[in-house]
């Protein structure tokens, strides 16, 4: 039974954590009223290949007035604004025409601007790593907010630590 419950466990364990290839961040600015700008910064932890191009997503109905305040030496930014007739995320992308993020290396000062149209402030953004060649995408994954900010422990862990009291609580029956 304890045999049974271990393998279970060690399954949900492995299906339900999930390897990121690159950690995007972000800082975020008022510049008064709901408009923002937010710079974000990229690390190439363990894609295994360098980082090319970018792409970070404006949710339709949320964000307006995108544009691309900066960008590190090399980079080129390109703004879309969501469009609700279709309807479509916008987006800032950010393509290397140079030196691209090397593996383990990090690089930031990509700065976009916009205006937030919901309740509070904007939260996490989506984002893609592509491939400039064939436009695949690489990996997705959420940025999140950078340092200063306390990061929640993943639902992997307090599985695991939910698994690991009922193995306790079952020894100390038997």
């Amino acid at each position: 039974m304890l045999r049974l419950f271990i393998t279970i466990l060690s399954v949900v364990f492995v299906f339900f954590s999930s390897a990121q290839a690159a950690i995007v961040t972000y800082a975020l600015t008022s510049l008064g009223g709901n408009d923002y700008s937010v710079e974000f910064s990229v690390e190439n932890n363990t894609l295994g290949a360098p980082i090319e191009e970018f792409t970070i997503f404006f949710p339709v109905g949320d964000y307006e007035n995108i544009s691309i305040l900066a960008s590190p030496l090399d980079w080129d930014g390109l703004a879309i604004e969501p469009d609700i007739g279709i309807p479509d995320d916008g987006f800032a992308d950010w393509l290397a025409l140079g030196a691209p993020i090397a593996v383990d290396a990090t690089l930031g000062g990509f700065v976009a601007m916009f205006t937030y149209l919901g309740s509070g402030a904007p939260g996490d953004f989506l984002f893609d790593i592509i491939d400039p060649n064939t436009f695949a995408t690489l990996e997705s994954g959420v940025a999140t907010l950078a340092a200063g900010t306390p990061i929640p422990i993943p639902g992997a862990v307090w599985l695991f630590g939910v698994g690991l009291a009922g193995l306790v609580r079952l020894k100390r029956s038997h």
